[in-house]
């Protein structure tokens, strides 16, 4: 009896032993590689009061559809702060200035337009100061060329039909342009944006990922004040922030969604390409860039089942795409979006297609 005791206890803690030395070696692993997860549930978000207008859009053979913009001819503050329990950070703060059409400035001539470039927060520049505007046209080689930012984020290619559509009613591009995630391939019809007003004036809205009111003399530190302050008001966080912080519960945590994810057909899918279809029909010359997910490149990156069903699509439908290649530096440290370097990239990307177009 006292020999099986023996066996047990040393089984349990040779066991122990093994477990143990396992987190140590992934957590050491987790720290030397790229980590593709996102962590909205630590980013607190801002926007300056009053910056988002909704209206109704008639798409031509289709039907009137809802739609947000930025407010027109205005400056709008965006920012994004991060805090745990260890550390609070700001990753962005910009002002930009909106045209007529409650979109990113470029000071095009209406008159003379030759590209719309629609996509979502990635071509809006979300994350960040806005990539695509009036200052980096003009001191580029698209210098000399009328070009409109359709960038709205969260938006999809349903709601791309919707912006262009708005844009139409005083003017029509030369050329469209759209820089896509595979995401926009099965997001929802064109919305309204309703922030909750209250909350956000009391600085009180339950959930991370949720704007607040920012005013534009607003100090950072104020800003990083009030993400601290949101921070400590919701529940269940220290749960949330494990996964930011270990490497194992992180990999766990993948392992019990897979198992959850069923291989399907993306929602929305169908439509969204229908959508497609009648913008080319008006731009026979449309092009597509395709633009990889954070989760889908460095070391544990792979092309996910979303990617691969757009690009055989596409590719069956005819229709021009390329990829413009970003890798896991060319992403913010835990936010999805682009940094300043990727941005960057994304804009060569589509200096290289619209010059070879005007070839």
């Amino acid at each position: 009896m006292k020999t099986n005791m023996k066996r047990i206890k040393k089984y349990i803690k040779s066991s122990a032993i093994y477990i143990a030395l396992t987190v140590i070696a992934l957590e050491l692993i987790g720290y030397t590689i790229f980590d593709s997860h996102y962590y909205w549930e630590m980013r607190y978000l801002f926007i300056s009061q009053d910056a988002i207008v909704n209206k109704e859009v008639d798409i031509p053979g289709v039907a009137k559809k809802n739609l947000w913009t930025y407010a027109p001819n205005t400056k709008v503050r965006v920012a994004a702060a991060y805090s745990s329990l260890f550390e609070s950070w700001l990753e962005y703060d910009c002002i930009f200035d909106t045209n007529e059409f409650g979109l990113i400035e470029t000071k095009a001539d209406l008159k003379n337009l030759d590209y719309l470039i629609l996509g979502d927060s990635f071509t809006e520049g979300h994350g960040g100061c806005p990539w695509l505007r009036h200052q980096t046209i003009k001191n580029s080689s698209l210098k000399g060329l009328n070009i409109i930012n359709g960038g709205l984020q969260g938006t999809g290619i349903l709601s791309f039909e919707a912006i262009l559509s708005h844009i139409e009613k005083k003017t029509k591009p030369r050329q469209v342009i759209i820089i896509a995630i595979s995401n926009d391939f099965k997001r929802g019809q064109p919305t309204t944006w309703i922030l909750d007003n209250d909350c956000a004036k009391k600085l009180a809205c339950s959930n991370a990922d949720y704007w607040h009111f920012v005013k534009h003399g607003t100090t950072s530190y104020d800003i990083l004040s009030q993400a601290v302050a949101r921070r400590e008001n919701r529940t269940n966080i220290l749960a949330k922030e494990a996964e930011y912080y270990s490497f194992t519960i992180r990999t766990a945590s993948t392992i019990l969604k897979s198992w959850a994810i069923k291989s399907s057909q993306p929602a929305n899918y169908s439509a969204n390409f229908e959508a497609l279809i009648r913008i080319k029909e008006k731009y026979p010359k449309l092009k597509v860039i395709m633009i990889p997910q954070r989760d889908e490149v460095g070391m544990l990156g792979a092309k996910n089942l979303d990617s691969q069903l757009v690009q055989s699509k596409l590719d069956n439908l005819k229709i021009k795409h390329t990829a413009c290649p970003l890798n896991s530096s060319d992403y913010m440290l835990i936010d999805g979006h682009p940094n300043k370097q990727g941005y960057e990239k994304i804009f060569q990307c589509l200096t290289k297609e619209i010059l070879e177009n005007e070839r």
